[in-house]
């Protein structure tokens, strides 16, 4: 869970921890106080591994100069209807999606008996799920029992056949936030029932919020709006800064405006969390019949996760990079092979050229047939176009040659005339 949302947890339990701080007035007469090493923040907050197990010490003192007996108990933590949070529940209202509540984990003693001015520490084992991954919350409610309802044994205090009364309703409250396993589970905002009602000539729409997921929601907005069959808005409520316990559900009535009539009504809006897009969208139909309200159940609103701008962002200029860096690649290999193929082609060119002249030359200076190098004793190599630069200006004494090398002369000489004649055509 992030540190935002163990934040907004803290805050939302202040109301209950600071007074584990605070010195007992002349109206109560204990204090609670949790263990500075374990809670530093004056409230449990725990990362545990499935299965693992761990001790909890909450430390009561009396402040009269009277025993005091104290009741204990770790009750999970609910929301209120008016989005807060709630301790002082009951296992028989636990949601339905509440698998591990928090009474469940804990174990140690329900009550304890203080003489006067004395300081006692107690301990609890926590027990966490072995396949469970989320947050439970909970917390160690005391209050102070009636004296005169008790009696002393030795083996404790019994309760009279009365029954325990409490001095007063003022109770503290050690809240207690266990994270199990290691993945997170996705938020989510859920209506459980939807249910019109006409009680007492009050035209009011009961909504059911649920929060599915053990997962802790602060600082949602609600805004929802309700039409009638002839589509005329009837209701809008807004609500702020509510609380959400995870695996719990609560009522969310709306007023109004004007009296139920027979037909389809639609409820619409939307839920937020404050500082964040994540926004659960509500669209909902229901038929009000006339003394016989129709119960929607199970509705899950649709969550609509914010647009990735940013990622879409991200990978746009990842691929256009990547489509630069390739073009600019293509090009370089490109520009490199036409260069070496260029290279290359005026390495060939020298050398025909280097051979063409040194054959030229052995023409003009009057050699016998015998004295022709080994690579010209085969076929004619080809002359370049430009090889008119390299022929000889004047015919050496052709009556003096071997007839043999004068038949080469000649039929060199009729194929230079053949070329020139095809080079002035062109």
């Amino acid at each position: 869970m992030s540190k935002k949302n163990i934040l907004i947890i803290f805050l939302a339990m202040l109301a209950f921890v600071f007074i584990a701080h605070v010195k007992a007035d002349a109206v109560t007469n204990f204090t609670v106080r949790a263990s500075s090493e374990q809670a530093p923040k004056g409230y449990f907050d725990l990362s545990m591994k499935n299965g693992a197990d761990t001790t909890l010490k909450i430390t009561v003192s009396s402040n009269t100069d009277k025993p005091i007996a104290l009741s204990v108990a770790a009750n999970y933590a609910g929301t209120t209807n008016l989005g807060g949070i709630n301790y002082i529940t009951n296992l028989k209202d636990k949601d339905t999606s509440m698998e591990y509540p928090f009474n469940a984990i804990v174990d140690g003693p329900k009550e304890v008996f203080l003489n006067a001015g004395e300081t006692k520490t107690l301990e609890y084992k926590i027990k966490a799920p072995e396949k469970f991954d989320g947050a439970i919350l909970g917390g160690f409610v005391f209050m102070e029992k009636d004296m005169d309802s008790l009696d002393i044994t030795s083996e404790g205090l019994e309760e009279t056949n009365t029954g325990p009364t409490f001095v007063n309703t003022v109770s503290y409250t050690i809240a207690c936030l266990l994270k199990i396993g290691t993945t997170e589970p996705e938020p989510k905002v859920a209506i459980y029932s939807i249910v019109p009602d006409d009680t007492n000539h009050q035209n009011i729409l009961k909504i059911r919020f649920q929060n599915p997921s053990a997962y802790y929601l602060g600082d949602l907005t609600y805004e929802l709006e309700v039409k009638d069959p002839h589509g005329k808005t009837v209701a809008t409520s807004k609500q702020t800064n509510f609380k959400f316990a995870p695996n719990t559900s609560f009522n969310y009535d709306i007023a109004l405006t004007e009296p139920w009539t027979a037909g389809k009504y639609k409820l619409t809006g939307k839920v937020y969390r404050e500082g964040e897009e994540k926004v659960w969208q509500i669209a909902q139909s229901f038929e009000y019949v006339e003394n016989q309200p129709i119960k929607v159940v199970n509705y899950i609103p649709k969550y609509a996760k914010p647009f990735p701008w940013l990622l879409i962002s991200l990978g746009i200029a990842g691929t256009l990079l990547a489509a630069i860096i390739a073009l600019g690649t293509y090009i370089l290999i490109t520009r490199h092979l036409i260069l070496k193929a260029r290279r290359r082609a005026e390495e060939q060119n020298q050398k025909l050229a280097s051979e063409t002249t040194a054959y030229l030359n052995l023409l003009n200076s009057g050699f016998t047939i015998g004295d022709v190098p080994d690579y010209l004793a085969g076929p004619r190599p080809t002359v370049p176009d430009d090889s008119r630069n390299y022929i000889y200006r004047e015919t050496p004494n052709v009556d003096a040659l071997d007839p043999e090398y004068q038949r080469v002369l000649e039929s060199e000489h009729a194929h230079r005339k053949q070329m020139r004649r095809k080079r002035a055509k062109s």
